[in-house]
């Protein structure tokens, strides 16, 4: 009988131990409904931007492990511009405010905007250059990284913010990558059979101890 219960303690540990060491290091991101994107910075002098975030505080929440990545839709960026013109050459400064419901953060990330025309301003155009991409720490250690995609229009047919076709804008993308899941939160089966394969093992220990007194 004692061989038994030493035995099914032993396996209730091994399972127990093996149940933590196995679990796949992930997390799910949800994202909140605050993020906006900050044009202040592009008046005049220079190029004024106007920028919409689509809703992605309706995504579904998604599941990352250590070391894999998700891109999706964040904005669309165009400019109220009729017309490059000499003064929309100085860059300007745009800030992106991404926002996470989980974890709870909102980063700020920092761009320049500045415009472009050649052939007697025929050709024009601007583009968008965000900085390098952020590396966040939340709670339990876990840290991922924000990356935004850098922007661009150019055209040769451009009459004013619409375009001479329409469409007169760009799209940015987040990418977020999990670098590093949080302190992983047991599930209660595995902490059970680690446990019990602790206790029995403890009392069979002490039980031997007594006789031996």
């Amino acid at each position: 009988m004692k061989t038994i219960l030493v035995f099914l303690c032993t396996i209730s540990l091994i399972f127990g131990v093996v149940g933590i060491a196995t679990a796949t290091p992930s997390y799910e991101f949800q994202m909140g409904g605050g993020s906006y994107i900050d044009t202040s910075g592009t008046a005049d002098p220079g190029l004024v931007m106007w920028a919409t975030v689509y809703d992605i505080g309706d995504y579904e929440p998604f599941t990352l492990n250590e070391g894999e990545s998700k891109t999706f839709l964040f904005a669309r960026i165009g400019t109220h511009e009729d017309w490059i013109n000499d003064d929309d050459l100085v860059p300007g400064d745009i800030t992106a405010y991404v926002d996470f419901a989980n974890p709870d953060v909102t980063e700020a990330i920092h761009g320049e905007t500045v415009g472009f025309a050649g052939f007697l301003h025929f050709f024009q155009g601007w583009n968008l250059i965000w900085d390098d991409a952020h590396t966040i720490s939340f709670p339990g250690e876990g840290e991922f990284t924000l990356d935004l995609s850098d922007a661009s229009f150019v055209s040769g047919f451009w009459f004013g913010p619409d375009g001479l076709c329409g469409n007169a804008y760009a799209n940015v993308y987040a990418t977020v990558t999990l670098d590093k899941a949080p302190n992983p939160i047991q599930e209660p089966a595995t902490m059970l059979l680690l446990g019990s394969g602790l206790i029995g093992l403890g009392f069979l220990g002490r039980k031997k101890l007594f006789k031996k007194s």
